[in-house]
């Protein structure tokens, strides 16, 4: 896992390795980190959205609004937000 911060300690980027995926509702997932981070995708994806699995690479950068985009394999990013 790799975390890049700003001087006063606000997550800026990570990229880290997924230990777990749960499709919390339809096109809403729970994504697990090694660390045991979670994040949840606070927008819908659709059908055609490949989601992570475990072993997958993951990176989460910082966004506009203290709001954070998950980017996964060339696709297009998922606002998160973390919730452990």
């Amino acid at each position: 896992q790799q975390r890049f911060e700003t001087p006063a300690g606000q997550l800026e980027e990570l990229r880290a390795r997924v230990s777990e995926v749960t499709e919390r509702q339809r096109g809403i997932y729970l994504i697990t980190l090694e660390d045991g981070a979670q994040w949840l995708f606070t927008d819908s994806v659709p059908f055609s959205y490949r989601p992570p699995r475990p072993g997958d690479r993951v990176e989460i950068d910082r966004a506009s609004l203290g709001s954070f985009l998950l980017t996964f394999d060339r696709q297009a990013s998922v606002r998160v937000r973390r919730i452990r």
